[in-house]
């Protein structure tokens, strides 16, 4: 030993050769990352059209907004989606969840939205929640296709057309515009789509915990309180969920009583509080839409909107049934479970349904009822034509030919059913909304608080206006909603829309005499079969604002009549 330094350990020379006569181990694996996109061009690809979605979604927006007659610039969402603004700022205000203050109507379809812009509402303003929510709106139309990419992907899983498969559902669901307008004019649409989109993706994990179904059961029930059809959504999902878990053996009776009272207690609450603070266990809209019409009428009407729609989607619904039964008759080991699109196409056909049954809407080609679920259409035919392929023929040039030729002539197709005004890039409604902004600046100018309005579009008007208002068309009154229908609208010569198909201008006009009331249409006071038009110039003043006109109530003392200078003519 050396002085100072301790004792080296004894060394055995025979555990050294031991030692080296062992194989070293190989290091652990290092396993790639599951990437979105198999393909770096493929994933690009995808990122250029959220980037192009994104740039399109801002561009529409901005062109949507005003600078009115004041000199600022406004923002205003569809004119239905207003009124659920209406009601949140005066909820948020103190006033109650109502159109009018110290008036109980429930004029509105989704209670869950009506919170959300309350939300909105209460952090940014009266102005400035407007356009809050239209770029929300944005985000909740890009979290569209972020789902229905994981979707597709989920459902093809090692598929050879995994990447191709993604990209052509994430196209087709860009070119169904009504998606995008919907989410970015405010309504509750656009926060449907993603909540089914969700719950769907959700449901294609192989395995789920206990806690992953309660969370579905609390967003079923959200959803049903996004929009009431959504309880279509719910029987289906519930129905085929419920199927795969009893094969799985996953069917307990203590978790589904559990999931049962978790997505039945919002709903349940919701409807307590609405008997008690409305009076009713139902929505005015009910009423004004669903009573008066047979089913034959309501048939026909919804038959005479959904036409150009149901025309191209039935053709890929048949196209989905089709490749289905198909793919039953060539299952294979390595297949996996084929019935999801079939799914898919039960959802969008109770949709349509529904949608038929209620006879139709207003504005016909911006499918509002069936566009939550048809992003599950377009999968479910880009998965069952993917597939298809990659049994038959994949990588052959005609097979490569064949898929890029359907998809472009279906989004060509749909494209050209969803027109957008290429050279402008404005919403359809964006100029009414901007009249209707400059005629509620001059009527807060030219009246006192104690005025009312009369608003055959009772959305913009009002809102901007700050004044109380008359519904004509009765969505915010249960006295017209529940007057038998009229048939014939100004717009509609066929039929009948729901929501604009019961009204009295007596009531409303002559009983109520509103200080203002909107010009509409080439023949003021008049509205279907009914014109009033002789007692209006008898008794109002046509003025003209910003480019449009109202009629002032010639006896008013609610009118500041000294700021009305130049009216078009005198009292009729």
């Amino acid at each position: 030993m050396l002085d100072g330094l301790p004792d080296s350990p004894s060394i055995n020379p025979h555990s050294i050769d031991c030692a080296m006569s062992q194989p070293t181990p190989d290091p652990p694996a290092v396993v790639p990352p599951d990437r979105l996109f198999r393909s770096r061009a493929a994933y690009l690809l995808w990122l250029g059209v959220m980037l192009a979605s994104l740039v399109l979604g801002a561009i529409l927006i901005m062109n949507s907004s005003t600078v009115a007659s004041d000199g600022r610039r406004y923002f205003a969402l569809f004119d239905d989606a207003m009124i659920s603004m209406r009601y949140a700022d005066n909820w948020v205000q103190g006033r109650g969840l109502v159109w009018n203050p110290g008036e109980r109507v429930e004029g509105f379809s989704s209670p869950l939205w009506v919170f959300v812009l309350a939300g909105f509402r209460a952090c940014l303003g009266r102005i400035h929640a407007i356009a809050a929510v239209q770029f929300f709106g944005l985000a909740l139309a890009l979290s569209d296709l972020v789902l229905v990419t994981l979707i597709t992907r989920r459902l093809l899983r090692d598929r050879a057309g995994r990447d191709l498969g993604m990209l052509a559902a994430v196209l087709l669901t860009v070119t169904f515009y009504p998606l995008l307008y919907w989410s970015i004019m405010g309504m509750e649409t656009g926060l449907l789509a993603p909540l089914l989109l969700l719950l769907v993706h959700r449901s294609l994990a192989d395995r789920r915990a206990p806690r992953a179904y309660r969370i579905d059961a609390v967003l079923l029930s959200l959803a049903c309180l996004t929009r009431p059809e959504a309880v279509l959504f719910v029987v289906v999902f519930v129905a085929c969920d419920g199927a795969r878990r009893w094969r799985r053996r996953e069917i307990q009776i203590r978790r589904l009583v559990v999931e049962a009272v978790l997505f039945a207690l919002p709903l349940l609450a919701y409807q307590m509080a609405r008997r008690i603070y409305f009076g009713k266990w139902y929505a005015n809209s009910y009423l004004l839409k669903l009573r008066g019409l047979t089913w034959a009428e309501r048939l026909q009407f919804g038959w005479n909107f959904s036409e150009p729609f149901l025309m191209w989607a039935g053709w890929l619904a048949l196209g989905v049934a089709l490749l289905q039964l198909w793919r039953l008759r060539r299952r294979d080991a390595h297949a996996q479970p084929g019935w999801r699109p079939a799914e898919f196409l039960v959802m969008f056909l109770a949709f349509a349904g529904y949608q038929l049954a209620v006879g139709g809407d207003a504005w016909p080609l911006y499918i509002r009822f069936a566009a939550p679920v048809t992003p599950l259409l377009l999968v479910a035919f880009v998965v069952g034509v993917i597939e298809a392929v990659d049994r038959v023929a994949w990588g052959t040039p005609l097979a490569v030919a064949t898929l890029a030729t359907t998809f472009v002539l279906i989004a060509r197709w749909m494209v050209s059913l969803h027109q957008v005004d290429a050279w402008s890039l404005t919403p359809i409604y964006s100029d009414e909304a901007a009249r209707n902004i400059n005629a509620a600046i001059a009527v807060r100018r030219l009246t006192r608080p104690e005025a009312t309005i009369a608003a055959f579009a009772a959305g913009v008007l009002p809102y901007y206006a700050e004044r109380r208002a008359i519904d004509p068309l009765g969505k915010m009154d249960p006295a017209i909603a529940a007057l038998p229908v009229r048939r014939g609208v100004p717009w509609n010569k066929r039929g009948s829309w729901p929501g604009h198909n019961k009204y009295d201008l007596e009531i409303s006009l002559r009983q109520k005499r509103p200080t203002v009331i909107q010009w509409n249409g080439d023949v003021p006071c008049a509205w279907g079969t009914q014109d009033l038009s002789g007692w209006c110039r008898e008794n109002y003043v046509a003025v003209k604002v910003s480019g449009d006109t109202l009629l002032v109530d010639a006896q008013s003392s609610a009118v500041r009549w000294d700021l009305i200078k130049t009216p078009v003519s005198g009292p009729h």
